[in-house]
């Protein structure tokens, strides 16, 4: 239990040090690959172990990426993956910020964790969406079975 303690926490300094513009200027000591005796959570864990990761960050930071890349054996989506980026609009359909995350993914060899098709934040123009029950249904099985097939054997 002690190692997933310390892997944890180094995971965290980790982290915080790769989302930071100046390390130095946040006081959090940055550990290096030597110091961390070759220990990886992904190597460790005997279960998945990853986090939601952001694609901002992961397009931006490279210190970012490759401490995800090293280190997660398992990713989800922080919202890439939700209904009010996919379908922003009632005609819209955009893939390009969750394919990144998913190819990714499959370039290193990172299982993804999909943990939402219909989430309560709600693209605005359900708001206002009419439409009796059967157009209702109608249309979250189309967005559904979009996802689901583009995403299959891809997303666990």
């Amino acid at each position: 239990m002690k190692t997933y303690k310390r892997l944890f926490a180094v995971t965290l300094l980790l982290l915080f040090a790769a989302c930071s513009k100046e390390n130095t200027a946040t006081k959090i000591p940055y550990i290096t690959p030597e110091e961390s005796d070759g220990v990886t959570l992904k190597s460790s864990a005997s279960f998945p172990w990853g986090a939601a990761v952001n694609v901002g960050l992961m397009k931006s930071n490279a210190a970012y990426r490759a401490l995800v890349e090293k280190e997660m054996s398992s990713l989800t989506s922080e919202n890439e993956m939700k209904m009010s980026r996919i379908r922003s609009s009632q005609t819209a359909w955009y893939f390009t910020d969750a394919d990144y995350i998913v190819s990714f993914a499959q370039e290193h060899n990172i299982r993804i964790h999909g943990h939402t098709l219909i989430w309560h934040r709600s693209p605005a123009w359900l708001d206002t969406y009419q439409g009796d029950a059967a157009a209702w249904e109608a249309m979250f099985q189309e967005y559904i079975q979009t996802v689901v097939g583009r995403y299959k054997g891809k997303v666990a």
